[in-house]
């Protein structure tokens, strides 16, 4: 009996102890450290349920919307919480140019967010940090050097004219999907007839139809390897990327530590998918180490020719060598032949799988959602649609070059301001290294900052009228524009950040764009169809239209 009452009061102990223990870490973080203690107990900021914090806000509406408001209301520099921790929202443009590009090494990215990238991805460059994301960022730059880009305006352009010509099938498939098809009878596209005529009209998925577009791209600029999405008839890698994404949508479930190893549907699919991708990286791989064991051979029997051909020296060898060695070079013989400066090691075969998933979701999905956004706000605003298909009337499609690319400046006006409007990453942040200070606020190691492109886009302090969705601020007077975005600092508008973490395809991914949006935009017509849902915006690791969006296309006449 005594063993049973000593055993009673030792369990009473320890539950106890446990309850003490909780209340006192919840009354440290929930009152005495906030109120007393941080750096942080200065500044402005919402008040929120004392246990979650502002999750509820953050949950409940569109990405960034929440800190928008919190910007607004507080200023600069305001604080709020996710849960018992702590976060230093940022609107001021200078304080963001110190995390971002003045002091960068003081400033990583937090954890969990890398956690959740490193399970689609691995360790790549979008997870790596230091010293280490520098290395992989000197050694892929040479793949984006603009000498090199310049020669992918040839297959951007045969890739814009696929899809051109699938979008000409669906207008002429119409009439047997003609329940499905609900056109806008009211349109105020200029020429638009006002009623559904088949073999004139079609809904297409712009999302979906990009996703393959862009894939593609990368499949042939990057790996050398024809994914052939355009060709198919089915959304199977649409599908399969979503999926893989879908970890980066930020739910509750993601609070629990162990959620991930539990069988919940997203769960399944997700396995299901990295399964799947690993295969599909495997056969890439698999494919250029084939690729080159056969160019190796061609240029050694093109030696042998040579050598046998009197009128042939060794300059003109070498030179040719290196000429044929130049015009097969892509991201993935550069991952390839790359050494570490130190050992000169090659690449792991893991690292490589790696880098390989990293371009093949970083290269496609990024474009083909602004390019999504591009189309939905040119079927919202016709008139802009109308000026732009004016700037493209002389354009020569069929001999586009990067120069005459360059040169239209409303098509730049227009693909920046849906970036400024939809940027498909609209939420960053940073874990501080080491204590600081921004601006004139404190920080301490470990505190999160909050750093969000979608914020910066839509401040009223910061854009005249913010809402409207309006290219002439990216034009000048002399252009017929107001000249506004010259005028914002730089780190106002940041659709692929700033700083050493800038997005490293950003060129690639800005001249693509143009690319497909001149060769499309000159053929077809883009609005609303009728009974069209609300499309919102859904965050994942980029901004996707949710649902997937279907805008009705209408050929352009003459």
């Amino acid at each position: 009996m005594i063993a049973i009452v000593t055993e009673a009061s030792s369990w009473s102990l320890v539950l106890t102890a446990v309850v003490v223990l909780a209340t006192s870490y919840i009354l440290y973080y929930v009152w005495l450290y906030p109120t007393y203690i941080s750096t942080l107990r200065h500044l402005p900021g919402p008040k929120g349920h004392w246990l979650t914090g502002n999750m509820s806000d953050i949950f409940n509406e569109e990405p960034a919307a929440p800190h928008l408001r919190w910007a607004k209301q507080y200023g600069s520099y305001s604080t709020y919480r996710v849960f018992l921790s702590e976060r230093l929202l940022i609107a001021d443009p200078e304080g963001i140019r110190h995390v971002l590009s003045a002091h960068p090494s003081r400033y990583a990215r937090p954890l969990l967010a890398t956690n959740l990238l490193k399970r689609v991805i691995g360790h790549a460059l979008l997870t790596a940090e230091g010293k280490e994301h520098e290395r992989m960022r000197r050694m892929l730059t040479p793949a984006f050097h603009h000498s090199k880009l310049k020669n992918f305006v040839e297959l951007f352009r045969l890739s814009a004219q696929r899809l051109e010509q699938n979008w000409m099938g669906n207008i002429e498939n119409a009439e047997a999907n003609n329940k499905e098809l609900a056109v806008d009878a009211t349109s105020k596209v200029a020429g638009a007839k006002p009623l559904v005529v088949p073999g004139d009209s079609a809904l297409v998925n712009a999302h979906v139809d990009f996703s393959k577009l862009t894939m593609d791209v990368i499949g042939h600029s990057a790996f050398g390897y024809a994914f052939k999405s355009q060709e198919s008839g089915d959304r199977a890698m649409f599908d399969l990327f979503s999926d893989l994404l879908a970890v980066g949508r930020f739910t509750w479930k993601q609070l629990v530590p162990f959620a991930k190893y539990l069988p919940f549907p997203e769960n399944i699919a997700f396995k299901k998918a990295v399964k799947t991708a690993d295969g599909i990286v495997d056969k890439v791989i698999a494919d250029k180490w084939q690729q080159r064991e056969q160019q190796k051979s061609k240029q050694q029997q093109l030696v042998n020719d040579d050598s046998n051909n009197n009128n042939n020296d060794e300059e003109e060898e070498d030179d040719l060598d290196t000429k044929a060695a130049s015009r097969k070079r892509d991201l993935l013989d550069l991952l390839m032949d790359v050494r570490d400066e130190e050992t000169q090691a090659a690449i792991s075969d893991q690292e490589l799988r790696d880098q390989v998933k990293t371009f093949m979701l970083a290269g496609h999905e990024t474009t083909s959602v602004a390019m999504s956004w591009i189309l939905y706000a040119l079927a919202q605003h016709p008139d802009v649609q109308d000026r732009l298909r004016s700037e493209l009337e002389d354009f020569d499609v069929e001999h586009m070059t990067w120069e005459s690319l360059e040169k239209l400046s409303y098509l730049s006006a227009v693909i920046s301001e849906a970036m400024r409007r939809y940027p498909p990453v609209p939420i960053t942040n940073r874990v501080a290294m080491q204590d600081d200070v921004i601006g004139n606020v404190q920080v301490r190691k470990g505190m999160t900052i909050m750093i969000l492109p979608g914020m910066m886009h839509l401040h009223p302090a910061l854009w005249d009228n913010p809402d409207e969705f309006r290219p002439a601020r990216f034009l000048s007077e002399e252009q017929g524009g107001t000249g506004e975005a010259a005028k914002v600092n730089r780190f106002v508008y940041m659709p692929f950040l700033h700083g050493p973490r800038m997005c490293i395809g950003h060129k690639f991914a800005t001249m693509e764009m143009k690319a497909v949006i001149a060769t499309i935009v000159r053929r077809f017509y883009f609005f609303m169809p009728e009974n069209s849902p609300e499309y919102v915006r859904r965050l994942t690791v980029t901004m996707r239209p949710f649902p997937d969006l279907k805008l009705g296309i209408r050929l352009v006449q003459g």
